[in-house]
């Protein structure tokens, strides 16, 4: 993540989603070092999901969904900022903050009740396959079925 966030610094293109991956790894070794391996084993799930879950949200309330970041690298600059563009990427960004706060939920669930193969691998694993696929679709769905109702 060091080198990714380099390079987007570099080319002036940093995301606020790599920097928070970059967070987290500097965080887990704050806590490996400071809390040791038990506890940051216990509680990475949710501190992983949380800390995406809360930059997700905080970019909503800034009024800069975190998605039309990754939009703007494939949009032409006079699109970024008519309303559809933007009413799209912020349901994407929205849909992706369900997301995150849903998989830190089963992350806190899974700390009382266990079942951490379903609860913290396939159940976020397959949340993130429906955002994928939302990311892919919502966007190509709006522009040409919604769009041309909202005109």
């Amino acid at each position: 993540m060091l080198e990714i966030v380099a390079w987007e610094v570099h080319a002036r293109r940093v995301k606020i989603i790599d920097c928070t991956s970059l967070g987290f790894f500097f965080l887990a070794i704050v806590a490996l070092v400071t809390l040791g391996e038990g506890y940051f084993i216990r509680y990475q799930v949710v501190f992983g999901w949380g800390l995406f879950a809360a930059v997700a949200w905080i970019t909503m309330i800034a009024g800069v969904p975190f998605r039309l970041q990754y939009a703007r690298e494939r949009t032409p600059r006079d699109r970024w900022n008519e309303p559809g563009f933007r009413r799209v990427h912020f349901r994407v960004s929205v849909a992706w903050a369900i997301i995150f706060t849903f998989d830190t939920a089963l992350g806190a669930i899974a700390l009382d009740v266990g079942h951490r193969s379903l609860l913290v691998v396939i159940m976020p694993g397959a949340s993130m396959l429906i955002g994928g696929a939302l990311t892919l679709l919502y966007p190509a769905y709006y522009r040409y079925e919604l769009a041309p109702q909202l005109t």
